[in-house]
């Protein structure tokens, strides 16, 4: 038996001789959950299932066992909880205000969630939105899915980051020009307070290198913003 499986099945036994409306509840659970999930330890997370556990719970750190399942970048950990409880809410915030879907550190985790409905027209406590950390990780996937949602209007507009910043900026800023291109042809735009939060050594390095392919669409600066 695997040094982890064995400590696995002393703290779930541990668990369930406790197991009662104080212990599921607890932080402790909750962690011990995620880390059963996470390390393939599918009959004893089932079994954790079977106490009636609240996944909408959070650890000490805060997160959700979904939050922490996303953010370990863990596809099969995260298929198998979701078809365990389809009806899991995937919109859950944690302590900043971030569902799961904006601590994904991966592409593909983030769009199998958006792919089960997770909102993607959302904010942090911080002012931060989903599109923004997809642009920042030069996720087109998923920044191709909040485009497709604006067109159908089905997503509200085009959001500043909290600074005021265009997202077409922080794409630059970020070099993800792949990404700026596709902002740009859907109609999202520079806008005057872009130049001004920036720093002239910030705009020669990264906003430069990027402006002559987004210059050849008109749409590409505008004032006002859109």
């Amino acid at each position: 038996m695997e040094r982890g499986r064995g400590r696995g099945n002393v703290e779930i036994h541990h668990f369930l001789s406790r197991s009662g409306s104080q212990s599921v509840h607890s932080p402790w659970a909750t962690s011990l959950f995620a880390s059963a999930v996470l390390q393939r330890e599918y009959p004893l997370a089932m079994t954790m299932l079977a106490e009636v556990i609240d996944l909408s719970r959070t650890t000490a750190t805060g997160e959700t066992p979904l939050h922490v399942i996303v953010e370990a970048g863990n596809a099969d950990a995260l298929t198998f909880l979701l078809e365990q409880r389809p009806d899991l809410d995937l919109n859950v915030r944690n302590t900043r205000g971030m569902p799961p879907i904006q601590v994904a550190r991966h592409a593909s985790v983030a769009v199998a969630l958006a792919e089960r409905g997770a909102d993607l027209d959302i904010y942090d406590n911080e002012g931060v939105s989903l599109l923004q950390h997809a642009v920042v990780q030069g996720w087109t996937d998923v920044v191709e899915r909040y485009l497709h949602g604006l067109s159908q209007g089905s997503i509200s507009g085009h959001p500043l980051s909290p600074k005021g910043e265009s997202m077409v900026a922080i794409a630059y800023q970020n070099r993800q020009y792949g990404v700026a291109q596709q902002l740009i042809n859907s109609g999202f735009k520079f806008i005057s307070t872009d130049f001004s939060t920036l720093k002239f050594s910030e705009i020669q390095e990264t906003i430069l290198p990027g402006l002559l392919p987004a210059m050849t669409n008109p749409a590409a600066l505008d004032s006002e913003g859109h």
